[in-house]
């Protein structure tokens, strides 16, 4: 099917079978099904110019995917699935990336943004990492960017969301790395020291509760606290 015609088919269901090829501006209308076969192929190279939205099922939650097949030669590696928005143009920025959870409709709660390294193989595996890097800066003076976390803004009286680290966490990995804290941390005790040997012995700083803004000064000198 080339060019601009029109291919109309009549009601009831209608097959074609073998490769298709169909170039130009294309419009399929009603339900449509490509490929009957996991070993059936859709290649696209043109744009696409309007959203995507996934049909629900509407019996409940369930999981839409979207993946890339499993290799079938023996020892070989994955293929990557990239996601990246629209490089900007000249002085322009580059597009965002979202993602966002549905939201909830009257008291429900909204979804979840679930990111999950992959699974490690079923003999002695590990599980694969999740990386979020800021953007690298290509050339003259310009910054690299930032990694913002944030917890969702209340309304009304509620409480800004959390952000919860859980696990061992290791914050910097070479000592230019710097650590900017500007909230109070909260707790009566809550730095909690191991030492050199991991183990069940620690030192904890106990803090009081304040009555009062209270200060305490450590000197510019080495020595031992006693």
């Amino acid at each position: 099917v080339t060019g601009t015609n029109t291919f109309t088919v009549g009601t009831g269901a209608t097959s074609l079978g073998g490769d298709l090829t169909v170039t130009g501006a294309t419009l399929l209308n009603g339900n449509t099904t490509i490929g009957n076969a996991g070993s059936d192929t859709l290649t696209v190279t043109a744009q696409i110019n309007s959203d995507i939205t996934f049909a629900s099922t509407g019996t409940g939650p369930s999981v839409r995917s979207i993946q890339v097949a499993q290799q079938t030669a023996s020892n070989t590696v994955g293929d990557a699935l990239g996601i990246s928005a629209g490089q900007g143009n000249g002085s322009g920025n580059g597009g965002d990336l979202l993602f966002a959870a549905g939201s909830a409709d009257t008291t429900g709660r909204g979804g979840y943004v679930s990111i999950y390294g992959g699974v490690g193989g079923t003999t002695s595996g590990n599980g694969g990492d999740v990386r979020i890097y800021g953007g690298d800066a290509l050339a003259g003076n310009g910054n690299g960017g930032n990694i913002v976390l944030q917890g969702g803004i209340p309304d009304g009286s509620g409480n800004e969301g959390s952000i919860s680290l859980i696990s061992n966490t290791t914050i910097g990995n070479a000592t230019t790395d710097r650590l900017t804290v500007t909230s109070q941390i909260l707790g009566g005790s809550p730095l909690v020291f191991q030492g050199a040997t991991d183990n069940g012995f620690t030192t904890t700083f106990a803090v009081t509760d304040p009555t009062a803004n209270n200060t305490i000064t450590f000197p510019d000198s080495s020595g031992t606290v006693q």
